[in-house]
């Protein structure tokens, strides 16, 4: 989604939950709150994502594309549990098929998802 169209969608939500509910102002506050949180892991996942899509055909390579795909949708999403599940599963699949620029660019997207506060590991990290 191209930032125009995110805004666009923003306005309309706004508008619909002014009309339907009488309010919706702090909801559309709250959400932009949150997605300037999550913005610097986005960019995160615009940087690990074509990483990822370089890496030789075959099916790790598939199934890792296809988790960090919905990773990103997770993020956008606010959704933590699937954050959690998500980022368990690239960083497995990682170690298998990815390389050390791989797992830096992981580290960082996991930095900037932990700054935001979402928690990416089911346990304290070692």
């Amino acid at each position: 989604m191209k930032k125009s169209e995110g805004v666009l969608l923003l306005l309309a939500l706004s508008t619909h939950l002014t009309n339907e509910l009488g309010g919706g102002r702090e909801l559309l506050l709250s959400f932009l709150s949150m997605s300037e949180k999550t913005a610097p892991a986005l960019a995160k996942l615009e940087t690990l994502l074509p990483l990822i899509k370089s890496l030789p055909a075959g099916a790790d390579r598939d199934k890792l594309v296809d988790e960090g795909e919905a990773l990103q949708r997770a993020v956008a999403a606010f959704h933590m549990e699937a954050i959690r599940f998500r980022m368990h599963n690239v960083e497995r699949l990682l170690k298998t098929v990815g390389g050390a620029g791989h797992q830096q660019a992981f580290d960082d997207l996991r930095h900037a998802l932990e700054t935001a506060g979402f928690h990416t590991r089911s346990h304290s990290a070692p």
